[in-house]
C-alpha cells in the first residue's frame, strides 16, 4: 500500500472536493432545463409545448434577460407558452424552469427565426441552441415577489360555457414504423386549460379506423406507431374529439407516410 505524503493528501482532498462541488451543482442545486417537444406557428405567434419537473415554473427570457412570460407546469411536468413573437428586439428566447425551492435550471436558448419564417399553421420539431449563455444565475429581473405564472390547467370555479381544443403533430411526414405524436390543448371560453377531459384521436389508415385515447392534464398526448403496411406518400387523416361534461369540440391534422 502506497503511503500519502501530506503533500500527496492535500491534492486528494482537494480534487475529492472538486468533484463532489461539481455532482452537488449539477444534479442537486439545479433543476433540468426544460425541454421543449413542439410547436404551432399560427397568425398569433408561436406556441411552444414543452416538459420540465412537475410543478415547476417555466419561464421565457429576452437575450438580456428581460422576462417575457411565465406559466406553471403540470403535474406532469407539461407546459405551453403561447403567442411568443419576434417583438422583443430579437428572434431569440431563453427558456428556464424554477422549482418551488427556487433552484433555477440552466438555460436553453431557441431561436424563433426558422419558426416564424415557415408557413402559419405547420408544425415540426423546434430548433434549439446550446444552453451556454452568459445569463444570470436565475435570470430573474429584481423583484421582492415571485413572477406571476398562469397555472397550466385546472378544475374551474365557474360554470364552463365552451370548450375549445387544437392539435398539433410531432411530424409532417414519417416513415412506416416510425412513432408519431399528437399533442391536443383543450380550453374553456376563458382560454383556461382544463384538466379531466376526455380525448381521442382517431387515426383512418387505408385498411382501417383506429382510436387511440390522449392522456394528460390541460394538454393531452397520445404516441403511436404507423402501420408497417402503409403505402409510400398516403395521407393519414386526423380526427380529434374532445369531450368535457356536456361539451365537445372537434379538430383535425394529417400526416403523410414517406
Amino acid at each position: 500500500m502506497i503511503a500519502l505524503t501530506p503533500r500527496l493528501k492535500l491534492i486528494v482532498s482537494t480534487a475529492l472536493a472538486l468533484v463532489v462541488g461539481f455532482l452537488v451543482g449539477t444534479f442537486v442545486l439545479t433543476v433540468p432545463s426544460p425541454r421543449v417537444i413542439g410547436f404551432d406557428n399560427t397568425a398569433a405567434g408561436v406556441t411552444i409545448h414543452g416538459i420540465t419537473a412537475r410543478g415547476a415554473s417555466v419561464m421565457a427570457f429576452t437575450e438580456e434577460g428581460v422576462l417575457i412570460d411565465a406559466v406553471h407546469a403540470s403535474e406532469s411536468g407539461q407546459f405551453t407558452f403561447e403567442g411568443i413573437g419576434a417583438g422583443y428586439g430579437s428572434t431569440v428566447i431563453v427558456l428556464r424552469s424554477l422549482n418551488q425551492g427556487w433552484r433555477a435550471s440552466p438555460p436553453k436558448r431557441v431561436d424563433l427565426a426558422g419558426i416564424l419564417g415557415s408557413e402559419v399553421s405547420s408544425t415540426s420539431t423546434i430548433p434549439t441552441a446550446p444552453s451556454d449563455l452568459d445569463l444570470p444565475p436565475l435570470a430573474i429581473p429584481p423583484t421582492s415577489t415571485k413572477p406571476k405564472v398562469d397555472t397550466a390547467s385546472s378544475t374551474p370555479s365557474y360554470e364552463v360555457e365552451t370548450i375549445s381544443a387544437i392539435a398539433s403533430i410531432a411530424s409532417a411526414s414519417l416513415a412506416p414504423k416510425a412513432n408519431q405524436t399528437v399533442t391536443v390543448t383543450v380550453k374553456d371560453q376563458k382560454g383556461k386549460f382544463l384538466t379531466g377531459v376526455n380525448v381521442a384521436v382517431v387515426a383512418h389508415y387505408p385498411t382501417e379506423d383506429v382510436t387511440y385515447t390522449a392522456i394528460g392534464d390541460g394538454t393531452y398526448r397520445i404516441k403511436f406507431k404507423v402501420p408497417e403496411n402503409i403505402g409510400t406518400g398516403t395521407n393519414i387523416l386526423l380526427d380529434i374529439k374532445a369531450t368535457y361534461e356536456s361539451f365537445a369540440s372537434t379538430a383535425k391534422a394529417s400526416f403523410t407516410v414517406k
